[in-house]
């Protein structure tokens, strides 16, 4: 009947599902180490996050601003992070799989309290919800004791950390509260 009866209701388009190749493994090899090797360097963490966003698939900034972006757009990146350590495991990448809980516990410890709203548009990182860390957790924590405990997962300046190290903390992650 009247001027508003005809209106689009556009929705959002589907987010398209996530699937781990190999050469995803090898990336996110690739991208995670660099993120983790960055700690302490904000630019260097920030174009880490920013490329694990565009091989997730995430969508850009402006495709969020637009409409253009599937509603679940910009968990993407830990939801592909998540679905990799799982893949990483059922390949026998444990190492991959302990970077990925590594990169996951830094980035919603150290990283995410003191990000601004700069921060997470650059990177396109925001942190990852409760569901999706706990799995990527789990993963870690069903993958980890494959690995000798002494396996170095990152040197940095700042210490080292080990399989021991972040198998004990992913435990204590799952643990009822």
């Amino acid at each position: 009947m009247g001027l508003f009866s005809r209106r689009s209701t556009s929705q959002p388009p589907p987010e398209p599902p996530i699937v781990i190749a190999a050469s995803d493994l090898e990336r996110a090899g690739e991208l995670v180490a660099t993120f983790l090797a960055s700690a302490g360097n904000d630019p260097g963490l920030h174009f880490a996050g920013s490329r694990i966003a565009i091989a997730s698939g995430a969508p850009t900034m402006e495709q969020v601003a637009m409409g253009k972006a599937p509603a679940t757009g910009l968990a993407r990146p830990w939801r592909w992070l998540a679905a990799v350590a799982e893949r990483a495991e059922n390949t026998g990448d444990d190492l991959l799989v302990a970077r990925v809980a590594l990169m996951a516990r830094f980035f919603v410890t150290a990283l995410a309290p003191r990000m601004g709203l700069g921060n997470h548009l650059e990177m396109r990182l925001d942190p990852p919800s409760h569901e999706v860390l706990r799995g990527i957790y789990a993963t870690a924590v069903r993958a980890l004791p494959r690995l000798p405990a002494g396996t170095v997962i990152v040197d940095h300046p700042t210490g080292t950390v080990t399989a021991g190290d972040v198998l004990l903390d992913c435990s204590n992650q799952l643990r009822p509260r």
